[in-house]
């Protein structure tokens, strides 16, 4: 099973009762499979919308590991580069603060960002988009 992420948001009482009989008439185990069910249902329907975007920006979908050896390398070769990662983005506990700011030019993340805070900090407005 992938990992998940809680998600808050609003709903009417009317939206939300509708949901309680169809989860009360059977269609649906509780509110968290019709939500689930219903966030599938429009990723589906604007599913070549997300590849045109994904191949347009070079992104990685599903889990990015940045790891300590990678920025290495990025900062031997005198490079730096730009991420763009659709779903879960991890710089690894062992990467720095100043090696980050030498080899991340810009990381967008569409989803959630796993960093140390102080990598975080650093990389400041040239993190942008991250739950």
């Amino acid at each position: 099973m992938e990992p998940t992420e809680k998600a808050t948001f609003n709903l009417s009482p009317v939206d939300l009762g509708k949901m309680d009989v169809l989860v009360a008439q059977g269609f649906y185990a509780n509110r968290t499979d019709f939500v689930r069910g219903a966030v599938r249902r429009q990723l589906e329907l604007h599913e070549d919308h997300l590849a045109r975007f994904v191949d347009a920006h070079s992104s990685v979908v599903g889990i990015a590991s940045i790891t300590r050896r990678e920025l290495e390398e990025l900062v031997q070769a005198g490079k730096r580069r730009r991420y763009t990662v659709v779903g879960l983005a991890i710089i690894a506990q062992d990467v720095d603060a100043d090696l980050a700011g030498a080899a991340i030019e810009d990381l967008r993340v569409y989803g959630v960002l796993k960093a140390p805070g102080d990598v975080r900090e650093r990389l400041g407005n040239r993190i942008t988009g991250a739950g």
